[in-house]
């Protein structure tokens, strides 16, 4: 009986030995693996865009205001009728439409600028022609 206790204490007082030993591994030498995931799971880069504030004269008259720009992209992998959205585009953006069909015909690529600096009117026109593929990033 004696026997079997201090065979049961030996055994946890190992078990306890390894988690102490697994224990300091992992808190206390260095571990490229570890290390790469806490990086991931505690570290983001964020990018923020500045918002210049509306500047105003002494009566609160707006003198300069920011106005939102949006740039048009492609992917063209997911374009389903580059010919069409070419047409389209070429035509309402004033781009030329050989190259611009060129691009979108270009499925190894998957993302292509098609036009920045568009206003929030040329945006809503493009979207309601609701061609697959093509996206906007506000600026």
């Amino acid at each position: 009986m004696k026997n079997r206790i201090l065979l049961l204490f030996f055994t946890l007082l190992c078990l306890w030995l390894g988690l102490i030993v697994k224990g300091l591994f992992l808190q206390v030498l260095p571990n490229k693996k570890l290390a790469h995931k806490q990086k991931k799971q505690f570290e983001k880069i964020v990018t923020l865009k500045p918002r210049r504030g509306v500047i105003t004269d002494t009566n609160g008259k707006e003198l300069a205001v920011s106005i939102a720009s949006f740039s048009l992209f492609a992917d063209p992998k997911l374009v389903k009728n580059p010919q069409v959205a070419a047409r389209k585009l070429s035509k309402y953006l004033n781009i030329n439409y050989k190259s611009l069909h060129k691009k979108l015909l270009d499925k190894k690529k998957r993302f292509i600028w098609l036009k920045r600096q568009l206003s929030k009117k040329q945006k809503t026109v493009i979207n309601n022609w609701k061609i697959s593929g093509l996206g906007f990033i506000d600026e």
